[in-house]
């Protein structure tokens, strides 16, 4: 297993209109050594206090966009007469195809919100949303599977998106741990939301990020390393070459 742990220090941290931390080059962010992770394109995360009221996407095209919100509540609309309401624990998709024009106003604050950008496989695609709510016994000690690829055709309640892309998400109690298994063609992106935990003896603190890349098929062991909870996102990504 090859493991790059990236602190949450070393995120850029973007402090124009609210608090964002750009792990890849986004907005005025730009560091050719932090482009994307094939597919993978932004992974930004935003502490919103009273600071900020509205945030503005304007148009946006050909972008698989996916929002977690881990505390408070927005409110989001856009061009084509969708509105919905964010609420803690929501999971958002927004295919963008061949263009939308969206925007997010802060319902309760402060509020924190995980903003992922994966390029399609395909493109020109006409707009849609798809929205779920991850209630927390459906993935406290376990894993659970929250967007599924493309091209996996079984029936589950996790966002298809438009790209080989897994996405998941767990939260352990002290002492819990969960497996993981990939291959060689594969490669992961983790973020620790919240907590303490050990990649394989390796520690991770909040809001640290790790990628791994794997020579053959294994498994993975996450257990949480605190006395708090802790919360974990991965992402199960094609490996790029």
């Amino acid at each position: 297993m090859d493991l790059e742990i990236i602190k949450s220090s070393e995120h850029y941290s973007s402090q124009e209109e609210n608090v964002g931390y750009f792990h890849f080059s986004f907005a005025e962010f730009f560091d050719t050594n932090k482009m994307n992770i094939g597919p993978l394109r932004v992974f930004n995360e935003y502490l919103l206090d009273s600071r900020v009221t509205n945030l503005g996407y304007g148009s946006i095209r050909d972008i698989e966009i996916l929002l977690y919100l881990v505390e408070g509540e927005l409110s989001y609309k856009n061009d084509k007469g969708i509105q919905e309401i964010l609420r803690a624990g929501d999971l958002f998709l927004i295919s963008s195809g061949i263009g939308v024009i969206s925007s997010m106003r802060i319902v309760t604050k402060p509020a924190r919100l995980l903003e992922i950008w994966i390029f399609p496989s395909k493109y020109s695609l006409t707009p849609s949303i798809m929205k779920r709510h991850i209630a927390n016994e459906e993935y406290t000690n376990k894993i659970l599977q929250i967007v599924t690829s493309e091209k996996k055709s079984e029936n589950t309640s996790a966002l298809k998106i438009h790209q080989d892309v897994n996405l998941y998400i767990s939260k352990l109690d002290s002492e819990n741990e969960v497996w993981y298994n990939s291959n060689p063609e594969r490669e992961l992106y983790l973020f620790l939301i919240n907590g303490k935990i050990l990649i394989n003896n390796n520690p991770l603190f909040a809001r640290d990020a790790a990628k791994i890349a794997f020579s053959s098929s294994e498994n993975i062991t996450l257990r949480n390393d605190s006395s708090e909870m802790s919360e974990i996102m991965l992402i199960d990504l094609e490996k790029e070459g």
